[in-house]
């Protein structure tokens, strides 16, 4: 209670749901690396001294705004699993969100921010509040299929990033504002950008009819999609949440194929009309559709 603690060597919190919690005084992490979660749930005076030091945790939590100082330094706070990060709207150096779903609270601010996605295709980064990037905002998912979705909660409801410099690539936004001095055009990023809605001040990579042609697959396979029917207009693309997608009679030439829906965002209308040899269609994920579903007679559908 009160009074600074320094620490002297590293820090490793092992026991499950083992954290830091700081409630009163000042602790000083004097530049060591520090592996456990922190937790901060008091309103009384209390200060945390990062300086060069390296903090890994899932999850770092301030839940009262009053009362805290956070000198930041050099520091870097990097978070791996599930994270979750609640800064109570303080200024940080560095925060690397490194887990497959990772959620931010508070309105903070980052000298900056990144996002590295991991090689599954539910990666996401869910936004509280908004968030001020006043060096670099790098928003990464994993490749073209293992995509990272960029959200807000509750959905519908929209967060601005106000970033300085803007990376991005293989990334989905839904609700989201793009402000500062970044370039928000994502048009022709490295993995292309998907447009799920409710999105302001981003410029996409347009979006384009995409046709199934000819075969059992799967819908992450970049050579099952083509610009036109019957395999013509040129090679296709796993589809974006923007792009339309036609399955018709063209797409499936004898019985007993299956498509299999792999892709955790499949498209915006997704349309069967006219498909002939009565494919089985096949998912085991939830999927998100951004406009209509139109379904025929004859399909099979398996969702496991």
């Amino acid at each position: 209670h009160g009074g600074v603690r320094t620490l002297l060597d590293t820090l490793t919190l092992t026991s499950t749901y083992a954290q830091l919690n700081l409630s009163y005084g000042t602790l000083d992490t004097n530049n060591q690396t520090l592996n456990c979660d922190f937790y901060s749930g008091s309103t009384s005076a209390r200060t945390l001294i990062l300086g060069a030091s390296i903090w890994n945790c899932i999850r770092w939590e301030i839940t009262y705004v009053t009362g805290h100082t956070i000198d930041a330094g050099t520091s870097s706070i990097r978070m791996t699993g599930l994270g979750r990060f609640q800064g109570g709207e303080a200024t940080f150096n560095e925060l690397q969100l490194n887990g497959t779903s990772c959620t931010i609270k508070n309105v903070n601010t980052f000298a900056t921010l990144t996002r590295i996605g991991t090689a599954t295709r539910t990666d996401s980064v869910i936004f509280y509040d908004d968030q001020i990037i006043i060096g670099t905002l790098t928003l990464a998912g994993n490749s073209a299929i293992n995509r990272l979705r960029v959200e807000t909660y509750p959905r519908g409801t929209a967060v601005t990033l106000t970033a300085a410099v803007v990376n991005v690539s293989n990334a989905d936004f839904q609700d989201i504002t793009g402000a500062g001095a970044g370039d928000w055009d994502l048009s022709a990023i490295a993995g292309l950008s998907g447009d799920c809605g409710g999105n302001t001040d981003i410029t996409f990579t347009d979006p384009a009819a995409q046709y199934w042609h000819v075969d059992t697959g799967s819908w992450s396979d970049p050579t099952k999609w083509f610009l036109a029917t019957d395999g013509g207009g040129g090679a296709g693309r796993v589809p974006l949440p923007q792009d339309d997608v036609y399955i018709d009679a063209n797409s499936i030439d004898s019985g007993g194929k299956t498509i299999t829906v792999d892709m955790p965002r499949i498209g915006k209308s997704i349309d069967f009309t006219g498909v002939l040899n009565s494919p089985t269609v096949s998912l085991s994920n939830h999927i998100y559709i951004y406009g209509s579903l139109t379904l025929v007679n004859g399909l099979t559908y398996n969702h496991n």
